[in-house]
This record gives structure tokens, sequence and C-alpha cells, in this order.
């Protein structure tokens, strides 16, 4: 078995045993679908005029200052839309983290943990758009520099960010203290010189393939009511989707976390594949 299907295998195994849980405590879904639904109407009544009047003042007034606000009004609305996911991911956290606890966890008292949060996320946001972006950016000349091994233990920004959000929801720490935090667990656990031996990309986008196949079908037959039929159809199998990622990215991060942090482990959840979920880089 090829390294690229053995990552598959591991990830498909990982998304299922997250899936297991989440459908076990199926009001965990709830959270994830609030954030995908308010993403994904943002992004409709929203982003689409962005667009359209995007191609108008290229088109017609292609002025400098006025394309640069454009785009800063698209950064400014991506950063809204993050700020979302971030705020119901921290509740659904919470819950886990309850669930942990063995305490009984609750829509409510996720939402109530998250708003306590608030100010913490929005920094995180901030902190992640404009370190997160210079780290990636200039990561090969720094990862051996003293200070960033220092910071960060010379792990890549997309390691880092991978246990950062259950250190904020659970000690409400600072966005730099909660990525080298995130670090450190990391670094303990599995080492240093990390790649991610787990993703749900593959999965994500066969799964939004099928889910314009509707559209597409609905544009092809042609008339009004089938294209409001397709599109209604593929925005909802898109909720659908999103919902199920998303829950499952944040339990897996959740679970990743308390064992990183404190060596304790779900049932649902086999320890060799969460032990192997970083590995070295070849």
């Amino acid at each position: 078995m090829s390294i690229v299907e053995t990552r598959l295998k591991r990830s498909r195994q990982l998304m299922q045993q997250s899936m297991q849980f989440v459908f076990k405590h199926k009001s965990l879904l709830m959270i994830s679908f609030l954030s995908s639904l308010t993403v994904l109407l943002l992004l409709a009544f929203l982003l689409s005029p962005l667009i359209r009047y995007e191609k108008e003042i290229i088109t017609q007034h292609p002025k400098t200052e006025t394309i640069i606000w454009l785009y800063l009004s698209i950064l400014l609305f991506l950063f809204f839309v993050h700020q979302i996911a971030f705020y119901f991911n921290a509740a659904l956290t919470h819950c886990i983290s309850d669930y942990f606890r063995e305490k009984t966890f609750s829509l409510k008292n996720g939402i109530e943990r998250a708003n306590t949060r608030f100010f913490k996320l929005l920094l995180w946001n901030i902190y992640r758009s404009f370190i997160g972006f210079i780290v990636i950016i200039f990561y090969p000349m720094v990862k051996n520099k003293k200070f960033y091994q220092k910071m960060f233990f010379g792990l890549r920004w997309s390691i880092i960010c991978q246990l950062t959000l259950p250190v904020i929801v659970e000690n409400n720490t600072s966005p730099h203290y909660s990525a080298k935090r995130s670090a450190e667990l990391i670094r303990k656990n599995w080492g240093s010189d990390l790649k991610i031996n787990f993703g749900f990309v593959p999965f994500m986008l066969i799964a939004r393939i099928l889910a314009i196949l509707p559209i597409l079908i609905s544009l092809l037959v042609g008339g009004y009511k089938n294209i409001i039929i397709g599109v209604s159809i593929s925005f909802l199998i898109i909720l659908i989707i999103s919902t199920i990622i998303s829950s499952t990215q944040t339990i897996l991060a959740c679970v990743l976390y308390h064992y990183a942090a404190k060596g304790i482990l779900l049932p649902e959840f086999d320890e060799k594949l969460i032990q192997k979920a970083f590995i070295k880089q070849e």
C-alpha cells in the first residue's frame, strides 16, 4: 500500500470514528448545523453581490483605489465568516470537553462558553490572519532560528493550529500563548519536524462535487422551476456535508487535545490512529 493510500485509509478511519461519536450524540450536530447554515446564507446573500460588483468596477471603472477597497471588503467578509466558524466550533469544543469530564453537555452551555471566549476568539482570528500569514511565508527561513524554536518549537503553522482552539476554549488564554501551548503539546506527544497524517480534503472535494450535480442537471434540463429545485437540492446537500465535516473536524481536534494534554481518549477512537495523527517529515 502506497503512502498516499495509507494516509487516505487513516483519514477515512479517523473520520468514521469522529462520525460515530457525533451520530451517537446527535444534539452536537445542531451547533455545526447553525454554523454551516449561517455561513452559507452569508455566502449566498453577500458574496455574490460583491463578486458582481467586482466585475462591474473592473470592466467599467478600473480605478486602483476602488479595486483595493473592493478586495479589502471581500477580505473583511471572509474574516467575519471565519469568526462565525470559530464561535460555533468553540461551543462544540466545550460540549465535547464536558463529555470528557463526564458532565452533561448542552447546546446552551456550549454557546455560553463561546460567549465568554468571544474576545479571545476574535484576537485569535486576527492573530491567525496576520501572524499566521507571515509564518507561512517565511517558515523556510525561520524554522531553525532560535527565536522560532522558542516560540513554536520549529513546527509548521498548519500543525500549530490543530489544537489552538481547544486550548483557548479550555484555558481562556491569549492567541500567542494558545498557539505556543498547541505547539508544545504536539511536540511533546508526536515530536518535531512533523506533517499532518490525516485530512478530510479529498472527501470534502468528492462530496462537494457530487453536491453540485443537481444544479448541473437542472441547467441541462432547463426551465426556471427546475433550476430552483436543483439549486435548493444542492444547497441542502452542501449544508448537510458542511455540518458533518465541521463537526467531525472539531471533534477530532478536541480528541487530539485531550489525548495530548491529559492522556485520555474516548472509547470510540483507536489510540494507534491517534498516535500516528502526526508523523515525521520524510
